[in-house]
């Protein structure tokens, strides 16, 4: 009922095959061959098909829905350092913008790009401490501008990128 009449447009309305056992396939197959037909008894069979698609189609959506947050998580984890955008992300997964904010930031308690942002000054300040110079620290995490990485970095750390390859330095001599 709620994959029908309360289901907000355009969230989770890309259904893929791998999703639905083989049966559903068979039972539409089915459907569609007797739904034709001119007997009262093949249509009382193709109406019970139609309720075994839909309670499958149902169950496929309740559970597409539970997972969503962890597919766009892990989704973002992937492409990490690509160049990713909040369009890119919500096209991939047939959201708007909005839809994809609120279920990100229920998921987390962040926004996605805060979460993005964080998570590429976590890898970037890895590299810097294991002895990568702070600017190609900052274009291999997807940083663009080097500025706006240096003052990321600087309010996330307390201490700038040139600090801590200066520590990461003296505690490998």
């Amino acid at each position: 009922h709620r994959m029908i009449y309360d289901h907000p447009l355009g969230q989770c309305n890309a259904f893929h095959a791998d999703d639905y056992s083989e049966n559903v396939w068979k039972n539409i197959e089915h459907f569609i061959q007797e739904q034709t037909a001119d007997s009262h008894l093949l249509r009382l069979s193709a109406m019970g098909r139609l309720i075994s698609i839909l309670s499958e189609l149902a169950y496929v959506y309740e559970k597409a829905n539970d997972r969503l947050p962890s597919q766009i998580i892990r989704y973002v984890n992937e492409e990490l350092f690509s160049e990713l955008s909040l369009e890119s992300i919500s096209a991939h997964f047939f959201l708007s913008k909005s839809q994809l904010g609120k279920i990100f930031k229920a998921a987390t308690g962040s926004s996605v790009w805060e979460y993005i942002c964080i998570k590429r000054l976590i890898a970037a300040r890895e590299m810097i401490l294991s002895g990568y110079a702070a600017k190609d620290a900052c274009i291999s995490c997807g940083f663009k501008d080097y500025s706006a990485f240096w003052r990321a970095y600087k309010h996330k750390f307390n201490v700038s990128p040139s600090h801590d390859r200066t520590e990461a330095a003296a505690a490998q001599r």
